[in-house]
Parts: C-alpha cells; sequence; structure tokens
C-alpha cells in the first residue's frame, strides 16, 4: 500500500512538471564552491539544488546554506554571497545600497511560483472574492478598507445563503501558509479572533469539505479535491482570476508571488561558471522536479528559456 501511494505521489509531481522542460546537460566539469544563502526559509529547497548539481560536478565544495544573520540583499550588497533566494521583491533602498556598493544591478532570475489559495465547501455559490473582501472575512483590522463580515451575504452571497455564518478557518502560527496569508492577504493586519487554527492544508482541506459555511485558505500547490477554489479579483470591477499555475507564474492571480534568485553579476558578463550551471540546472527539469517536490509551481520550459538568457 505505501509502495501505491508514493507511485501515485510521484505520478501526481510528474504531471505538475511541464513537459517541455529539458533536461539538464552540463556545459562540461566545473568547480569551485556554491555559496548559497541565507536561505530565507528554502534551507532543504537550496540543499537539494546543491545536492543535486554536486552529483553532476562532484568538484564543487561547499553547497550548504549560508548561516548569515542577515537578509539576502544585504548579504549579497556586503559581499558574503553571489546569489541569494527571496520570495518578495528588493526594496528600493535595498536596490539603491546594492547599486552604490557594486555600481550595477542584481541580476534576477526568477525559479518558481507560489501563492495561496482560498477554498470553499463544493455546495458554497460564492463565485468569487475580492482582495478586500478576503482580508475583511478573516481580519479583524481590515488593512484593505473593506466592510465587516458575519455572513455570506456580507460576501455577496444571496438567497438561502445571506444570514448563514462564514466559519474560519485557517492553520497554526508556526505555519508558513499563515505567515505568507497574513502578509500578503491581510497586509500584516489581525487575524480574527475564533478562527479555526489547524495544522496543515490537508486539515484544513477535510475541514472545508465537511463544512458547507467554512472559508480557509492553503498552499497554491495543495490538493483541493473535497472543496472549491474561489476566484480572487485584486479590486472591485476587475476579472476574478482561478489560482491556476500558468495565472501563478503569470503573477495575474492576486495572491501569488514568485520565487527569485538574485546574482551578483554586471550587465556585460557572464556570472562564473558554477553560478551559470547551478541555475541552468536549478531551470531544468532535474531542478524543477525538486521544486514540485518542495511543494513549490514549477516554471515552463518557455519560462525558464526566457530567465536562462539573461545568462548571456
Amino acid at each position: 500500500m505505501k509502495t501505491l501511494i508514493a507511485l501515485i505521489i510521484l505520478l501526481a509531481l510528474q504531471e505538475r512538471v511541464s513537459p517541455d522542460l529539458l533536461d539538464y546537460q552540463p556545459s562540461g566539469p566545473v568547480k569551485g564552491a556554491l555559496e548559497l544563502g541565507p536561505p530565507g526559509g528554502f534551507e532543504t529547497l537550496l540543499t537539494r539544488w546543491a545536492d543535486r548539481m554536486k552529483a553532476h560536478h562532484p568538484d564543487l565544495r561547499g553547497g550548504s546554506p549560508v548561516a548569515a544573520k542577515m537578509s539576502t540583499p544585504q548579504a549579497l550588497t556586503e559581499g558574503v554571497v553571489r546569489l541569494g533566494i527571496m520570495s518578495r521583491r528588493w526594496t528600493t533602498e535595498e536596490i539603491e545600497d546594492f547599486h552604490l556598493a557594486w555600481g550595477y544591478h542584481p541580476t534576477y532570475f526568477h525559479v518558481a511560483g507560489d501563492g495561496t489559495t482560498i477554498l470553499v465547501h463544493p455546495d458554497n455559490p460564492l463565485r468569487g472574492l475580492q482582495l478586500d473582501q478576503v482580508d475583511a472575512a478573516f481580519s479583524s483590522t481590515r488593512r484593505r478598507g473593506g466592510k465587516p463580515v458575519k455572513t455570506w451575504g456580507d460576501l455577496g452571497v444571496n438567497g438561502d445563503w445571506t444570514g448563514k455564518p462564514v466559519h474560519l478557518v485557517g492553520q497554526n502560527k508556526e505555519s508558513k501558509v499563515r505567515i505568507d496569508f497574513q502578509a500578503r492577504a491581510l497586509q500584516g493586519g489581525a487575524f480574527m479572533e475564533g478562527i479555526q487554527e489547524l495544522a496543515g492544508d490537508d486539515a484544513v482541506l477535510a475541514a472545508v469539505s465537511e463544512d458547507p459555511c467554512a472559508i480557509g485558505f492553503v498552499r497554491a500547490s495543495s490538493r483541493t479535491d473535497g472543496a472549491r477554489t474561489v476566484p480572487i479579483s485584486p479590486v472591485e470591477g476587475t476579472p476574478a482570476v482561478e489560482p491556476q499555475s500558468e495565472n501563478i507564474l503569470a503573477l495575474t492571480y492576486p495572491l501569488s508571488w514568485r520565487i527569485t534568485i538574485a546574482v551578483r553579476k554586471g550587465p556585460r558578463w557572464p556570472p562564473e561558471p558554477e553560478i551559470a550551471e547551478l541555475l541552468k540546472m536549478i531551470l531544468s527539469r532535474d531542478g524543477q522536479t525538486i521544486v514540485a517536490e518542495e511543494g513549490l509551481i514549477p516554471v515552463t520550459g518557455r519560462f525558464a528559456k526566457k530567465e536562462l538568457s539573461k545568462l548571456k
């Protein structure tokens, strides 16, 4: 039974990896040190990428994420590392500090997508939500300016659902999904008191699938069978967008973002061979399979080709 479950999971992951991605083909042997980090919550991802690289290039050294007590932009600016990974954009101040130190801007390689999906029960007639409604439903501070939400009628659902209460289902305080959702959907605001706090996406999915009045949030890559995903629009009057992989990578789904590697590379020369080979591996089928296994959204072959053009 365990073997069958493992096979099913493997097949599901393979379906998520774009068929147009190329297998990694080393350009030639490379040596040197892999300086990765700070990890920024991606320790396992970085370590697995490094291990895969060293399997292809046994003369490479290092590969463990740098345990620097500083942000990725600061580590790059101060010369501690040559590349770093982040799930947010650099601030204007961080870019200016880097440019002042090196005379050019960092080069960004988008290597994966991520996001948050809103779930409701299949019987719920809700057609979509705006970001301010998501915020108002889950947050007591309502930093996006939405109106208070207590019932499904407050979210625009009519008929028999108008007076039904909204049951909030969330994740525990240690959950990265919760931290991301609070920062991006609630703009750092406080959660509603009484929200059900569960351990992980599967628990949220189970709770929503059993309660017609429930609404919850999970990672965009999580399974959603037994529930229904809710399209989201950024503001009133704009189309609601489904949390599909292509919409997440294109950032047209409002609760999506990209995982980006910034490289300390001048505009007129390529990065060092070991860095270039690492990026080629990450943006290949090999690297993107690891991305899928770590619960992120893999890029497509076309997307990867565009990113790899930045190596020139």
